[in-house]
């Protein structure tokens, strides 16, 4: 069997190269996207919804329940839990221009509304 090595670029590469590299592998890690002051806020803010969450907790899917098994919190609405997710991880300028590239194309305009931790 084939090990597949997905390509790394650098919180600075150019939008358009990490584009290019998301089209031909079907995905690309960016290494420290974030500064680390922006991950321990994100974290600060909803260690006490993880801490809350229940890994029991089955979801309306009995699939997605297997699937995630009985030891994985799940906290949905991140961007309404944490001020800094919503403002320096969903508008980072990278998924911007990552949207523009790939969604906006085929709509009249996108928006992220989605996080789950």
């Amino acid at each position: 069997m084939d090990t597949m090595v997905l390509p790394r670029v650098g919180r600075d590469a150019d939008p358009a190269i990490v584009g290019d590299l998301l089209a031909e592998h079907g995905a690309v890690i960016v290494e420290r996207m974030l500064p680390p002051e922006v991950v321990d806020a994100v974290n600060r803010e909803v260690d006490a919804a993880v801490a809350a969450a229940d890994p029991t907790t089955r979801t309306h899917n009995d699939v997605l329940s297997e699937f995630h098994g009985d030891r994985t919190r799940h906290v949905t609405g991140v961007a309404a839990k944490s001020r800094t997710f919503a403002t320096e991880v969903m508008a980072h300028p990278l998924y911007g221009a990552l949207c523009d590239r790939f969604l906006l194309p085929h709509c009249s305009r996108w928006q992220l509304n989605l996080a789950h931790l």
